[in-house]
């Protein structure tokens, strides 16, 4: 099809965004059709490090909070890392570097997510607690990390019925390094959580000392939720580190099992929720229907999102995010463990590229109704054959800039595309 044939033909199926700013209101270029009726919408990104992905992302979910009563922002993030970041915006305790510093990976370090929650704390002011919007990580830690929290959760709250053998079996996974943990105190820790968690369902109270009378109650309701969280945490993370360190470095097996629990963790966030939906932020890669696409050892891996589609079936709705040019942050590839990220530049996209054929509007950003368009005709050579999209992880390596792409069906693999004709790199915390 001529390019200008096809830009016509997708302009039909476009909702230009105008603008990235994220204080432009949420009714304004967002028609209420987008997204149908979905109760969990996934929000990729191409990559991690787009400043513009990131204020396009706030603008949706400021909609989906505002217009469509969703309390609940799942990302791709430890299950503990995400404690502080919740605390901040849902009880207003801490500050935004606080909140930034304690996510466990660099991509959540920005003044464009730090934007974000200081927005989700003044939208949750004065709001009951049910009608506040909650931070849920859905990504996996070391064993260590959520150990650690559940021991100081130990030494402040009354928890009579957990023996000290099972205190110790927690003190011990706390104290482990960051790698492979043994079997026998992997199982040790298991045991030691699920004797907590026995506990808190048989009708034990947990006690947090120091609180006054009228704040007792709530108190205590949330203690009782982050125990369970953390006690869920650990033994989530034990069940991982074993495959996770089977190899070295990533691999199939490990990635396999690290999206199917991401994806329980997003229907487990789900059934917390208290509103009419929740978001999961995270690459397009894990967001997306099918497997990975990436070229990569994990390429036939079923994601996170083909998950979430046998689940939820039409509740499930992906959207993925893509680019044309510009420059991004990433780590670099073959970097050393001290290496932090840096900004690489990304010419144009190869011409038959469907990033290319994208790029042929002149409306960006917009946003592409996938679903819709797929029913024309006209789009079935872009929407209904592999095409070539920009896919760009936490490391990228600019000697080799045409594997920086995955190919896929769009109409398989998202409901609605993203596009933005220029990235710039996230600005990240000192």
């Amino acid at each position: 099809m001529p390019p200008t044939e096809l830009s016509e033909t997708l302009r039909e199926y476009t909702v230009p965004l105008e603008t990235t700013d994220p204080s432009t209101p949420p009714s304004k270029h967002i028609p209420e059709k987008v997204f149908g009726n979905a109760m969990l919408v996934g929000l990729g990104e191409a990559t991690h490090g787009t400043r513009e992905f990131v204020r396009l992302k706030h603008r949706l979910i400021r909609h989906l909070v505002e217009r469509r009563g969703f309390r609940t922002l799942a990302i791709e993030a430890g299950l503990t890392a995400t404690l502080a970041a919740d605390d901040y915006v849902f009880e207003g305790r801490g500050t935004t570097e606080t909140a930034l510093r304690e996510l466990d990976k660099w991509q959540w370090q920005s003044a464009a997510v730090g934007e974000l929650l200081q927005w989700l704390r003044s939208f949750n002011e004065g709001r009951s607690p049910d009608d506040r919007v909650r931070i849920r990580g859905i990504d996996l830690n070391d064993p260590s990390k959520p150990a650690d929290r559940l021991q100081s959760s130990f030494e402040r709250l009354d928890l009579p019925w957990v023996g000290a053998d099972d205190m110790a079996a927690i003190a011990a996974l706390a104290d482990s390094p960051t790698g492979p943990v043994g079997e026998k105190r992997r199982e040790a820790a298991v045991n030691a959580v699920r004797a907590v968690q026995d506990g808190l369902s048989d009708g034990h109270a947990v006690d947090s000392t120091g609180e006054r009378e009228q704040e007792r109650e709530r108190t205590r309701e949330r203690e009782q939720e982050r125990v369970r969280h953390l006690c869920r945490a650990v033994e989530q993370a034990c069940e991982w580190a074993p495959v996770r360190h089977a190899h070295d470095g990533p691999h199939p097996e490990g990635m396999a099992v690290r999206d199917s629990l991401m994806a329980r963790n997003a229907e487990r966030a789900l059934e917390l929720d208290h509103g009419e939906g929740i978001i999961a932020w995270a690459h397009d890669g894990h967001v997306q229907r099918g497997t990975f696409d990436d070229g990569s050892l994990w390429a036939d891996v079923e994601t996170m999102g083909e998950h979430l589609t046998a689940a939820l079936g039409s509740d499930y709705r992906p959207v993925g995010f893509d680019f044309a040019r510009g420059s991004v942050c990433a780590l670099p590839s073959g970097g050393t463990a001290g290496d932090g990220p840096r900004a690489f530049s990304i010419d144009d996209p190869p011409e038959e590229s469907a990033t290319a054929s994208l790029d042929t509007l002149d409306c960006a950003p917009y946003l592409l109704r996938v679903a819709a368009a797929s029913d024309s005709s006209r789009l079935e050579s872009l929407l209904d054959r592999p095409q070539r999209l920009r896919y760009v992880g936490s490391v990228y390596d600019s000697e080799t800039p045409q594997e920086a792409f995955r190919e896929t069906v769009l109409s398989e693999s998202f409901d609605e595309l993203v596009f933005v004709p220029e990235s710039t790199p996230v600005r990240l915390l000192d």
